[in-house]
């Protein structure tokens, strides 16, 4: 995937960059003690696909990848969504109310 054109769309535990010629989101660890979570997130969306729930999609390479001592994952980007914070609770109203 060519790099240029990215736009930082996010800085915090996680860099989330959109590759909007292709359609990709890259999410770069801050580093490699993140790897089993990166590896257990990929596992998740690809459990998630195999059973057809509706969430994020991990675009169509080799997940994750070490880059520059960085666990690093390429998702799709979702249509329609800019990655605003607020993004995910458009997506599934309630998922962040916490119970009482």
């Amino acid at each position: 995937m060519d790099p240029a054109g990215a736009a930082l769309v996010r800085l915090g535990e996680n860099a989330l960059f959109r590759l909007r010629d292709v359609g990709v989101v890259v999410r770069v660890a801050r580093s490699m003690s993140r790897w089993d979570d990166a590896m257990k997130e990929a596992g998740v969306s690809r459990w998630l696909a195999e059973v057809g729930y509706p969430a994020a999609r991990l675009a169509d390479v080799p997940q994750p990848q070490e880059v520059d001592g960085h666990p690093v994952t390429f998702w799709r980007q979702i249509i329609g969504r800019d990655g605003v914070e607020d993004d995910a609770s458009r997506l599934c109203p309630g998922a962040w109310a916490h119970p009482r």
